[in-house]
């Protein structure tokens, strides 16, 4: 029976409230393959979502939490990945540091912080974040079961933003401003000015 998040969440938390001295590190060969599962994810999730689904359980039991945003099962993944297909190159996704926590002898949970850059009108627009990754060992290996992302600013923003620009307002990126996230002042002010220059812009 799939856990639901709440629960997997409370699970996570409970873990790492217990004494390190008490967790026994995964063995150097297991960790090894979850840091290339991760990079792979990234770079596939960068240049070719699609080609990222090989690294997930492909079973109803699969879930992903993006934002406000959660599929579940093996189907709607997919369905959501090729979604995604068309906005491949319009943004760069780059991890922080992994911190890798066994969960058992068969589970593990990857936690790590992540940047979004984006290029609106030629500026360059970063967006931070985080994510969680619960991996499950199966006979093909190290397999995604649950996925959850997040970052910095409102969904309307973020999806806006992943659109290359398409559609960005001066509201969009003065939300940007003022809330501080991602790249220099100069860097959004100016990005700021140029999507208000732009012809069709209109602030809400």
């Amino acid at each position: 029976m799939r856990r639901s998040p709440i629960l997997a969440c409370a699970a996570a938390l409970a873990l790492a409230l217990t004494p390190a001295a008490a967790q026994t590190p995964l063995p150097f060969a297991d960790e090894d393959a979850i840091r290339r599962s991760v990079a792979f994810l990234i770079d596939r999730t960068n240049n070719d979502p699609m080609g990222s689904l090989p690294e997930y359980v492909q079973t109803k039991r699969v879930t992903s939490v993006n934002s406000e945003t959660i599929v579940t099962g093996w189907d709607a993944l997919v369905t959501q990945t090729r979604g995604q297909q068309s906005g491949a190159g319009s943004f760069s996704m780059v991890a922080g540091r992994l911190d890798i926590v066994p969960m058992g002898d068969d589970h593990a949970l990857v936690v790590a912080p992540f940047t979004m850059y984006y290029r609106v009108n030629g500026s360059l627009v970063n967006v931070p974040g985080s994510m969680t990754l619960a991996y499950e060992r199966t006979e093909g290996g190290w397999k995604i079961l649950h996925e959850h992302y997040s970052q910095g600013l409102d969904e309307q923003t973020r999806r806006r933003l992943s659109n290359a620009g398409r559609g960005v307002t001066g509201a969009d990126l003065l939300r940007l401003v003022l809330l501080g996230i991602g790249g220099t002042s100069s860097q959004l002010v100016g990005a700021l000015s140029s999507m208000l220059q732009s012809q069709g812009c209109t602030a809400r």
